[in-house]
């Protein structure tokens, strides 16, 4: 989980690097928001990250 927990923490200051570079304070203000590898990272790791790893579904709250 400790895993999980450093990529969903390393994407998410990716992403907040990336829109302070754009001075933007959304993804959705960004012209490339359906093509970004980080936010695509981002939501895949959080994904994952409240999901326990799972491949299938369900979250771990």
């Amino acid at each position: 989980m400790e895993e999980l927990e450093r990529l969903f923490e390393e994407s998410g200051q990716k992403v907040l690097e990336c829109q302070k570079g754009r001075l933007i304070d959304s993804c959705l203000k960004c012209p490339e928001v359906l093509e970004c590898k980080e936010r695509k990272d981002y939501v895949r790791n959080t994904y994952r990250f409240l999901n326990g790893g799972q491949e299938e579904g369900g979250f771990d709250f």
